[in-house]
């Protein structure tokens, strides 16, 4: 199984089983300081993984968790501005168009 189907049935499932419960998912974890999808799936495998999930469930606030976004301001990797940049680039994903309408 390759990585993209492995992630694609992860997150099938999980937010399957979920559907309607939940107030805000979680979707990408930690994307500022390491960028596993994008440089194993591609740039805009993020944005396809927030599109997913808002597929299966348009319920819940979708989020990404960052550490030291707010706790440590030296970290300039996850700083707020860089947060608020790569949802900007998340959002402006054209599948993403939908959710932004909410």
């Amino acid at each position: 199984m390759s990585l993209r189907e492995a992630a694609e049935k992860r997150i099938n499932s999980v937010v399957s089983r979920s559907e309607g419960e939940l107030m805000a998912w979680d979707v990408v974890n930690e994307n500022l300081h390491l960028s596993f999808f994008e440089e194993n799936l591609g740039e805009n495998a993020s944005a396809e993984y927030f599109s997913k999930t808002y597929q299966l469930d348009p319920k819940p606030l979708l989020f990404m968790n960052e550490y030291n976004t707010i706790e440590y301001s030296g970290d300039t990797a996850a700083s707020p501005a860089n947060y608020i940049a790569k949802m900007a680039k998340i959002r402006s994903f054209q599948e993403m168009k939908e959710y932004q309408q909410q």
